[in-house]
């Protein structure tokens, strides 16, 4: 056969059954279709022409037969029209509808059944129409007047007429033939074909089935299947796109006897159509054709090709490089894939081969891809992974954009030959965009092959790169040794390549590695080694980056003020050149530097202004480090739920990029909320969780954070003993990594336990070690809370002098950070001191003055030990009188 033009045309030839899987028989009434349809032969009308029986099954379609009977019962003559993808059901739906008992009732004397298919033989259906009304056609010679001569014979009769696997306009027409009280449905391939019968209104597109249904048919056609491996099953729904003929043929072949009697069959079998190319050559008998031919799935959707110029045909299997639904994509990139304009796509859309969706975004369904991709060129291959690598090098900054195109852009990668140097490029174009937004399945195996392909090329340059990316992905998941043998690899191939820019690099990265084992010189010799060369090559982003880690290091001392120096020279470099991220993350450790200060109020600006930046750039990682350290000062404040809303926040966002250490500390921070708020048992399971994180990554700060939690939550629960083993494994934990603040609160820890078993001299010479740590830091809290500490140990001990001098002391911490309650607490205790145990009642009549100042300035109705407004000024008529 040929087209008016004489260009050959695709061929559905006879199937070769050895190659075919043919679908089990399934039995009708496999499954209840409802009441609102007649099976049984006695209960037809009087005229019932070449009507199928009922499906075996139906499931998916109740509001869609609900609507279509409605349009069926309108005045008029009605004609309704179907279409949709090959294999969605759309013969299916037309036999339930002429066994629906509604609209029996109304089309009281029958229904009239005519199957075109793609070669119709129109004089034979009318035939057949003919006969069953008692017409004689025999003297009539055309189409037309055969027609003509039905449309007498039914005259005032109430027939629907279904036309059913329309191809043309012009049989369809001529089939059109009944009177006033008729109604038409009319099932198509083709929208063109609808429209032209029925009208845009009452053209009705019919849909794949949704995932719920979808699986439900397939659970109940295969349930040994399913209950072997569910999630193998669902996938298989998934893979089919909810294509009923496909789940048909799917829940046939699965449930037939011998690949369902054992489970190692099922298994098998259950693989075994994982293949798409399996899965289309799976047959069956096609619902209403009478000639009982066994037709496979793939000749089934292959058909809607029948009649199409080589073009078209072309373009067709150029669609199939692209990713199938869910994925999408624009009318740009089909035009360039498929080499074909505007026209040809709509030919293909009109065919159901390809979906527009309403903003004109473009779509393969799975099934139809799959057929499309057996004969995908490799030429449309190459120029769509050409299309998709120019488009992200063009969008590499808003990731957004790059979002939008991932799904295609992951199809490109796959369809890229071995040792491809594309691999690379790859590789290079979306780092940035599957760090950020935590892709690092991907970004692991994306790594990976091409380290593969640059060493094959022999390109060193890149191997060193892709070698550097494998290190740094490693390091945001808190992997530090596996980090720190990849950037060792990296700097010998920098090296042999001569590359000092790139080499930079890898020893910046080195020493972010040292850095978070707590070998905090080491990290700092290798920065300085890195610094002179970004600043010598103009390179400001990895020179701010240089000096954030820098800043980081200091930080991690406790000398916040040469943190926050570095800090400073980094934070204006990352704005100069709009790195975002950069400044986003300087941003963040100036606030954290803040929080540790107790500026808490300094520390949320700074957040607040880092927060919008990560999530403009989409960098998970950062946004989720942020909405921690928002959580933290909240903490601080003693806004303990809005605290945990913050982690709660930053939780998941944790858990998309596969930051272990990052969960542990997240963890370990709702662990702390929950000891803050007195629920010590809660707090335990949520030290239990962070713990083993922490160990598994080398994490030996956040180990030993953990570990002094929990040693203070078993304090709290009165198992003192218990307290200080967990202190005694953080203490050389702290010393180790060289976190000073750290030490200092464990220290001021066990010294808590000894004060609390009586062992004051203990006590004091834990404190009296911590006190110069926090002083170091600029804890100010800290060193407030110990010199209180070591105040009620002299006290005790009824060295009353001393005692005193450390609680003058801890006034002059409050009174420099403006912790007001404190303070005024402070003053109440040291005044009481002064009085009844060293006479000094006119210095002790001055605190409580300023105490009383204090409280009334800032109109606190008590100090931070409890004591009212009125107990101190009672206090102070008492100091008076006694004078």
């Amino acid at each position: 056969m040929t087209t008016p033009n004489d260009q050959p045309t695709p061929q559905i030839t006879g199937v070769n059954l050895e190659n075919v899987t043919v679908a089990r028989d399934l039995a009708i009434g496999a499954i209840h279709i409802g009441d609102n349809y007649i099976t049984q032969p006695a209960e037809r009308p009087p005229l019932w022409v070449r009507v199928p029986g009922l499906p075996a099954h139906f499931l998916g379609r109740d509001a869609l037969l609900d609507d279509l009977v409605e349009r069926l019962l309108r005045d008029g003559a009605p004609a309704v029209a179907i279409h949709g993808l090959p294999g969605v059901g759309k013969s299916t739906i037309a036999v339930m509808l002429a066994h629906h008992k509604r609209l029996l009732a109304h089309f009281s004397d029958g229904v009239l059944w005519a199957g075109l298919g793609v070669n119709a033989d129109l004089p034979s259906l009318l035939n057949r129409w003919a006969t069953a009304l008692e017409v004689d056609l025999t003297d009539l010679r055309s189409d037309a007047q055969r027609a003509q001569a039905i449309r007498d014979a039914i005259g005032h009769k109430r027939l629907l007429l279904v036309i059913d696997d329309a191809w043309q306009s012009e049989p369809a027409h001529i089939l059109r033939c009944g009177g006033d009280n008729c109604a038409y449905l009319l099932t198509t391939r083709d929208r063109g074909v609808a429209r032209a019968f029925a009208g845009a209104e009452q053209t009705v597109d019919v849909a794949v089935l949704e995932a719920s249904p979808a699986h439900l048919l397939l659970h109940t056609l295969a349930p040994e299947a399913w209950a072997a491996n569910p999630a193998t099953a669902a996938g298989l729904a998934d893979a089919v796109g909810g294509l009923p003929l496909a789940l048909e043929l799917l829940g046939g072949y699965l449930a037939a006897p011998e690949n369902s009697a054992f489970v190692e069959l099922i298994d098998e079998s259950l693989e075994e159509m994982t293949d798409p190319r399996r899965r289309l050559q799976l047959a069956s008998r096609r619902l209403g054709d009478l000639s009982g031919a066994i037709v496979t799935l793939q000749a089934t959707i292959t058909l809607s090709l029948e009649g199409l110029p080589p073009a078209v045909l072309s373009a067709f299997y150029a669609l199939g490089a692209f990713a199938p639904k869910p994925a999408y994509f624009d009318r740009k990139a089909a035009e360039n894939v498929t080499e074909a304009n505007l026209r040809t796509l709509a030919l293909l859309a009109a065919r159901n081969l390809l979906e527009i969706a309403p903003n004109e975004a473009l779509a393969l369904h799975q099934t139809i891809a799959d057929v499309a991709r057996a004969h995908t060129p490799a030429d449309a291959i190459a120029r769509h992974q050409e299309h998709y690598l120019d488009r992200v090098n063009a969008d590499q900054d808003d990731w957004q954009a790059i979002e939008s195109v991932y799904p295609q852009i992951q199809r490109a990668w796959l369809q890229t030959l071995p040792y491809d140097p594309a691999t690379v490029d790859f590789a290079d174009i979306l780092s940035t965009y599957q760090s950020r937004r935590g892709l690092l399945s991907d970004r692991l195996k994306w790594l990976i092959v091409a380290v593969y392909t640059a060493g094959s090329n022999s390109d060193i340059k890149s191997q060193a790169r892709m070698v550097n990316g494998l290190g740094i992905l490693w390091h945001s998941v808190g992997e530090m040794e596996k980090a720190l043998g990849y950037f060792e690899q990296a700097l010998l191939l920098d090296i042999q390549v001569g590359d000092g820019h790139e080499m930079a690099a890898t020893l910046t990265n080195i020493g972010l590695v040292y850095g978070a084992l707590g070998e905090k010189q080491q990290a700092l010799a290798y920065y300085a080694q890195s610094l002179p060369v970004f600043h010598q090559v103009g390179d400001k982003s990895g020179e701010a980056a240089t000096l954030n880690n820098i800043g980081g290091v200091y930080d991690a001392l406790g000398e916040k003020q040469q943190a926050l120096d570095y800090y400073a020279q980094a934070l204006p470099l990352s704005r100069q050149v709009g790195d975002k991220s950069g400044e986003a993350r300087t941003l963040t450790s100036i606030g954290a530097v803040y929080s540790d200060l107790g500026e808490e109020q300094q520390a949320l600006a700074y957040c607040a202004q880092a927060l919008p930046l990560f999530r403009q750039v989409g960098d998970k990682s950062g946004e989720a480090t942020t909405l921690n350290n928002i959580g933290a000062v909240y903490s601080d404040l003693g806004e303990k739920q809005q605290a945990l809303d913050y982690y709660e926040r930053a939780l998941p966002l944790i858990r998309q990029v596969g930051d272990k250490s990052g969960w542990a500390a997240t963890i370990n921070n709702i662990g702390q909320v929950y000891s803050d708020l007195g629920e010590k048992q809660q707090a335990l399971d949520y030290y239990a969780q962070a713990l083993p994180l922490f160990r598994q990554v080398g994490n030996k700060s956040g180990e030993a954070t953990t570990l002094t939690n929990i040693g203070a939550a078993y304090f709290a629960l009165g198992e003192k003993q218990q307290a200080l083993a967990y202190y005694a494994q953080a203490l050389p934990l702290r010393r180790q990594v060289g976190d000073k603040s750290g030490e200092a609160t464990t220290l001021t820890n066990i010294g808590a336990v000894y004060l609390d078993l009586g062992e004051k001299q203990q006590a004091l010479a834990y404190f009296a070690q911590a006190l110069p740590l926090q002083r170091q830091v600029g804890d100010r809290s800290g060193e407030a809370t110990t010199l209180n500490n070591m105040a009620a140990i002299y006290f005790q001990q009824n060295d009353f002098m001393q005692a005193a001098q450390l609680v003058e002391s801890v006034i002059r911490v409050f009174s420099e950070v403006g912790a007001a309650p404190y303070e005024a607490g402070a003053r109440f205790n040291l005044a009481f001191v002064l009085a009844t145990k060293l006479g000094r009642i006119p210095e002790a009549i001055t605190h409580v003055e300023q105490s009383i100042a204090l409280l009334t300035r800032y109109r606190l109705p008590q100090d931070a030990a409890g004591q009212t407004l009125a107990q101190h000024q009672a206090f102070l008529a008492q100091l008076r009188a006694a004078q």
